[in-house]
């Protein structure tokens, strides 16, 4: 009798040691999922610089930039860097600064209230989803969020 309660003793430590650690935080949110809701939202023009010279008026005046996260996106007044729509996504989780924007490599950063967006990139003759050439330089779109 002794020796089956030191057995069931026994059995019951190994079997809190084994499920203990597994009783882990399995909660962490997808950093790709968190970057993604920030980002699926209006972004509204604040300005706009094309190597270094500000082009928002009157080519920008007007635009408006809304990502969804089921990974589209629309424009509007976005020619002629930007088309009407397409798909946008961010590559990798080791850098959620940097977007895939139709065709173009885009970085992204927010501020810390996450209501300001600064789009860095570049347009070599394709801008984003391949508009007319004749359009390239590097970009700086300054957004608000509503």
């Amino acid at each position: 009798m002794k020796n089956t309660i030191k057995l069931i003793y026994f059995l019951s430590l190994l079997f809190s040691i084994a499920v203990l650690p597994s009783c882990d935080d399995d909660d962490d949110p997808d950093p790709i999922t968190e970057r993604t809701t920030l980002l699926s939202k209006t972004w509204n023009v604040s300005s706009v610089n094309l190597d270094g010279t500000d082009v928002t008026n009157p080519s920008y005046s007007s635009f408006a930039l809304t990502f969804r996260a089921d990974g589209s996106y629309t424009t509007a007044d976005g020619d002629p860097a930007f088309t009407g729509s397409g798909f946008w996504s961010i590559p990798s989780a080791t850098n959620l600064n940097q977007l895939r924007i139709g065709n173009t490599d885009v970085t992204a950063t927010l501020n810390s209230t996450n209501d300001q967006l600064t789009l860095n990139f570049a347009l070599s003759g394709n801008p984003i989803n391949g508009r007319v050439a004749g359009l390239s330089g590097n970009y700086v779109f300054v957004l608000t969020s509503n």
